[in-house]
Formats: C-alpha cells, structure tokens, sequence
C-alpha cells in the first residue's frame, strides 16, 4: 500500500480510505488492499488526472505524453524532441505547467511529474 502512494499525501489517505471500506473489519486482507489501492486509483484518474486534462491546452497534452514515456525526471532536449519542437519552445509548456503545479522541475534542464500516477495513466491511454 505504501507503495502505489509514491509518497503523494493525498493518495495515502485515499488509499487508506477505501482499503477500509472494503475491508469492513478490525483486519485488513490482501485482498482487501489490492482492491482498496485499485480503487483509490480509479478515484485519482477520474477526480485529478482526467480533470487536469480536461483543463489544458494540446501542447501543454503533448509535453505530458513526451514526458510520461519514461519514468523520473527527463531532459528538457529528450522532451522537445519527442514534441518535435526546439527546447526553447518546449520551456513554455514547462513554465506553465511547473507553474500549474502538474509538474516540477528536477535536476538542472530537467522536469518530472508531480501528479500519482499521470504517467502511468498517459501511457495506458495514448496506447
């Protein structure tokens, strides 16, 4: 359970809701975290991540999906290029949306996600 949190407080409490829920006991299963944590998830893609993208513009959608191929931070340049844009075009969306508190910036010339599970959702949905 810990795990699927990434460390986000919002999901430890969701996560930790909906585990008891199911579990409906003074115990809680495996089985009943595998579905509360699978729960939690489907709640954070329907009330964060699709809101999020609803919201934003399609080069803000493009930066995202670049970034969402990997995991952990990415170069700037590896972003662009995946955009087909030069870097300095790319730094717009990534101002905007460090800005828009949907990413952060990591090591120099670099940016991850801030969102649980954007990427993962990315990746499942452009496929």
């Amino acid at each position: 359970m810990t795990a699927e949190t990434a460390g986000y407080p919002y999901l430890i409490q969701l996560i930790g809701y909906e585990v008891w829920q199911v579990a409906k006991k003074k115990r809680i299963s495996v089985a009943d975290a595998l579905a509360g944590i699978e729960n939690a998830q489907r709640h954070i893609e329907s009330s964060l991540i699709e809101l999020v993208l609803d919201d934003i513009s399609e080069q803000d959608r493009a930066f995202l999906i670049a970034l969402s191929e990997t995991d952990g931070p990415m170069e700037m340049s590896k972003i662009a290029d995946r955009m087909g844009v030069d870097q300095k075009y790319a730094g717009v969306y990534r101002r905007r949306l460090i800005k828009e508190g949907i990413t952060e910036p990591s090591d120099r010339g670099c940016v991850g996600s801030v969102l649980p599970q954007f990427r993962k959702y990315l990746r499942d949905t452009i496929e």
